[in-house]
């Protein structure tokens, strides 16, 4: 379960982390100046504001309750390494960026290192 919850952490990084992205478009001046309408514009921009508070919240829970099993050192590359091939992936299909073969080694390569962690870790603890 541990582990489960370790992926759902990454998850939950990529998606607020795509929050961030959103954000970076919001117009914070015009809240500033009062004029929540403008703010709000089509509503992604309040969409972007909760999903970042939501999707913080969840990747913190997730990855303390993963950390509860995993060694914290495990538990850090695994996370950040699929949320970084997460990112990739997410930022190819919504931005539209290439993605070259180079691309899909080095996330085989981070693959090959989370798979090769969560072995590690099962020889240590005897599982």
């Amino acid at each position: 379960m541990a582990w489960l919850f370790l992926i759902l952490a990454s998850l939950m990084e990529t998606a607020w982390f795509m929050c961030i992205r959103a954000l970076r478009e919001v117009d914070f001046g015009a809240l500033k100046q009062g004029r929540i309408e403008d703010f709000l514009g089509d509503g992604w921009a309040l969409v972007a504001l909760v999903g970042y508070g939501v999707f913080g919240v969840l990747n913190a829970w997730f990855l303390f309750k993963a950390m509860k099993h995993i060694p914290s050192s495990t538990a850090f590359g695994v996370w950040t390494g699929l949320a970084l091939a997460e990112i990739t992936l997410v930022d190819a299909w919504w931005l539209d960026l290439p993605l070259s073969l180079g691309h899909f080694v080095c996330m085989g390569l981070l693959l090959w290192g989370v798979l090769g962690l969560k072995q590690q870790d099962k020889a240590d603890t005897g599982n």
